[in-house]
């Protein structure tokens, strides 16, 4: 399987095809002129939050994470640091799966069209980042005012803005629920 040097970490860190990031063996003499050697040691890649796993690369005492998939990228697709205004996208739209074959260097454009047309980033209704309401409550807020419950009440129940509740009920916002 190929390897590759780490862009920045040329003399210390090398990549595989698969993923794999791996500390080399070296000698590194300290300020006080002691000699501190490393053995080849694989690094562990930690899953974030986001979905992105993430290995931690220590050089001189001083420590930084980098994603597994920047790091293919730069050091197979590019040769070089991912340029300002692109990024990395996963062909297949799964952030764990960080082989070589399943990256590609885009705009940041085209990876957000890549992930509406996949599936991956719907943003519509309740999976909306900035949603306050889910589906079911909108099912009610309409029941309510089908019912004679004022917007002003609907709104100060659900802890929202009249305007909030007209857009729902007039079908500006959230038209299928």
């Amino acid at each position: 399987m190929n390897k590759a040097k780490i862009i920045g970490y040329e003399k210390t860190h090398v990549i595989f095809e698969s993923g794999d990031v791996w500390s080399v063996a070296r000698s590194v003499v300290r300020k006080n002129g002691t000699v501190q050697r490393f053995k080849d040691k694989k690094l562990t890649a930690r899953r974030m939050g986001n979905g992105y796993y993430l290995v931690r690369i220590n050089i001189d005492g001083k420590s930084i994470h980098r994603s597994i998939h920047s790091l293919l990228a730069e050091s197979f697709i590019l040769k070089a640091k991912i340029p300002k205004g692109m990024c990395v996208n996963h062909k297949d739209g799964n952030k764990g799966n960080n082989v070589l074959s399943n990256l590609e260097i885009v705009s940041y454009r085209d990876n957000l069209l890549h992930a509406y047309k996949t599936g991956l980033n719907s943003n519509i209704g309740q999976t909306h980042p900035k949603s306050r309401i889910t589906t079911k409550q909108i099912e009610v807020i309409r029941g309510l005012y089908r019912s004679g419950v004022s917007q002003y009440l609907i709104a100060s129940q659900f802890n929202v803005c009249r305007a909030t509740i007209q857009g729902i009920l007039n079908g500006r916002s959230r038209k299928s629920g």
